[in-house]
This record gives structure tokens, C-alpha cells and sequence, in this order.
């Protein structure tokens, strides 16, 4: 596998950075495959759309795009790109009406407690024990800790932001579902993944394997790989 013709492009979602994506990157570089991650600024859907964008726009050869939970509603919102391959991980995917804030609040089990809701700037923020607890509770103390440490703040408006129209699915695309999520809940990512009419996975993984079941992540980035060598 050739670097120069195949890169890995790795999303992160709401309340994280691209450090979700550091132990996927060096498994990645293990098996020969470049990546990139971008930083999302988080401040309206439009801007995270353009940051995703500029970064494919540097790039040469094919793309498969890795997109965490908030991310696959801006992987959503790309001009009618084609890809090698769209891997969808515990990710919110609206169709045309909807906002990232109700595909987050449906039949999910604990975001309905966590009292999402701006502060006077329009920032929303993940409690403290949220961030502990339950974003990536298979990773270590140490782990869960620098993640909540480094928990970055969201817009409202893009958790608000109706999408008016969602590119044509025109990737072979994947959906891992994460099987012990404590953010989003199975039922609801099994609905978004049957919606969109793509393979699915259920994975016993919690809300970020990137960061605490990365060769999970691996191994369904090398299947899409693989798998659509012959497209």
C-alpha cells in the first residue's frame, strides 16, 4: 500500500480535538497508509464544513474519510465529493430538516441528562463528569482525564444548524456502531446506519474507540480499503 495514493482522512467530533485520532495514526502508519486529521474550529457547521474542506482540497491521490460522532454531520454537508471509501464511527448523520442537537437527544442514554445547554456566549460544554465518565470509559484513568482536561467547548450553532440538503452518498461507506456507547445509544446509531442504506458493524466499544479500541478502528478502515480496491 502506497501512502502517496491512499490517505486516511480522520474527522473528530464535538467536544475533542484531533488527539482522539493519535493512536489510530500510528497504526495507520504501521500498515503504510498516510492520514491527516484536521482541527475542526467547532463555531458554526459552515466553518468545520470549510476546515474539512481546505484539507481535502491540499490533497492528492484517494481519500477515505474516518468521521467520529459530530464530524458525520459535517462529512454530510461536503459538495458531492467521491471517495474511496466514508467510515461513519458512532456518528450522527441527519437528513435534510434535521440538527446534530436532535439526532444527539433521540433515545440516547445519558445525553438526555447531560443538560446540554449554551452558556452566555453560545458555547456548549460537556459536564466534567461526562467527559470522566462516559465519553471513553474503556480507556485508562489517565486517558479519561486528559480528555476531559482538554474537552473543548461547541457552538450551539452548530448543534442547532438544520441541514438543508445532504450530499449524494456516492462512497461505499461503512457505519461502526458503538455497542457500549454512553453518548449516543445503539438503538440510534443502528437507525442511522439502516437509514443510509450502508454496512454496519457493532463493535463493544464505547463512544471514542479511536482513542480506547484504536485497532477496532483499524480494522475497519483496512476492510474499507480492501474491500474497495476493485471500484
Amino acid at each position: 500500500m502506497s501512502s502517496a495514493q491512499l490517505t486516511a482522512v480522520l474527522v473528530h467530533g464535538a467536544w475533542t480535538d484531533s488527539s482522539i485520532w493519535s493512536k489510530v495514526i500510528l497504526l495507520l502508519a504501521q500498515v503504510g497508509m498516510r492520514s491527516v486529521a484536521p482541527v475542526l474550529p467547532l463555531t458554526s457547521l459552515a466553518d468545520d464544513v470549510a476546515a474539512l474542506e481546505r484539507t481535502l482540497a491540499r490533497l492528492e491521490g484517494e481519500v477515505i474519510v474516518v468521521a467520529h460522532c459530530y464530524g458525520g454531520t459535517v462529512v454530510s454537508q461536503l459538495s458531492d465529493k467521491v471517495f474511496r471509501a466514508v467510515i461513519y464511527i458512532a456518528a450522527l448523520t441527519p437528513q435534510p430538516s434535521e440538527c446534530a442537537a436532535d439526532l444527539l437527544r433521540r433515545d440516547s442514554p445519558s445525553s438526555g441528562s447531560m443538560k446540554l445547554r449554551p452558556d452566555a456566549s453560545g458555547w456548549v460544554w460537556l459536564p466534567e463528569e461526562f467527559s470522566r465518565l462516559s465519553l471513553a470509559q474503556h480507556s485508562t484513568l489517565g486517558e479519561r482525564r486528559v480528555l476531559a482536561a482538554g474537552s473543548r467547548p461547541i457552538s450551539i450553532a452548530c448543534l442547532n444548524a438544520r441541514v438543508q440538503k445532504v450530499a449524494v452518498m456516492r462512497s461505499p461507506a461503512w457505519f461502526m456502531i458503538a455497542g457500549d456507547d454512553r453518548i449516543l445509544s445503539k438503538r440510534s446509531q443502528m437507525f442511522f446506519a439502516e437509514r443510509l442504506c450502508i454496512n454496519k458493524q457493532v463493535a463493544q466499544v464505547d463512544h471514542v474507540p479511536s482513542l480506547s479500541a484504536p485497532e477496532v478502528v483499524l480494522r475497519i478502515i483496512l476492510e474499507a480499503t480492501y474491500r474497495t480496491r476493485s471500484i
